[in-house]
């Protein structure tokens, strides 16, 4: 025996067969198990496919529940913006109503309290035609009269300078 010989325990004239005999059983088996491989990847695909729409039907359900809330929350606003404009217009509309109020009363008031202080003259603002002519017959008359003076005064300085003529000769 020769040490190559002495140290492998079997026959090597055997291996290639014993090899062929092996690796057709694994053929065999692995035909088998390829198969079930296969089985176990298909399912698992199937199942990520599965998972995958699922957390896209999650995902678009998500979104259009925060579309809805989005669009409830903008009518909430919408609502509450009007009925803070319709509680504001109803504010002003009380504040004119108590303004009138307040300002009637007032004139009321006046009127009962010191109508004796008032004249029964006619206001400029209530004048009628009648009145804005006798106001423009005092107009001319006051023209008139101012004319009048105004030929007084001549007179009197042409007489005053007659005089101071008249006193200067005599000195």
């Amino acid at each position: 025996m020769s040490i190559c010989q002495s140290q492998t325990p079997y026959d090597q004239d055997l291996l290639p067969n014993l090899t062929w005999v092996t690796s057709v059983e694994l053929q065999v088996g692995s035909d088998d198990d390829k198969q079930a491989i296969q089985g176990k990847l298909a399912e698992c695909k199937r199942c990520k496919v599965k998972l995958q729409e699922e957390a896209q039907l999650a995902e678009e359900a998500q979104l259009e529940a925060e579309r809805q809330e989005q669009a409830w929350l903008e009518e909430e606003r919408v609502c509450t913006e009007a009925e803070a404009q319709r509680l504001e217009a109803a504010c002003r509309a009380e504040e004119a109503r108590k303004a009138e109020q307040s300002q009637w009363l007032y004139e009321t008031y006046i009127k009962e309290h010191f109508e004796f202080l008032v004249p029964d003259l006619p206001s400029d603002w209530d004048t009628t035609d009648e009145e804005d002519k006798d106001i423009g017959g005092l107009n001319k008359e006051l023209e008139g009269l101012r004319e009048e003076e105004g030929e007084s005064w001549s007179q009197s300085e042409s007489g005053d300078q007659a005089v101071a003529s008249s006193t200067g000769s005599q000195v």
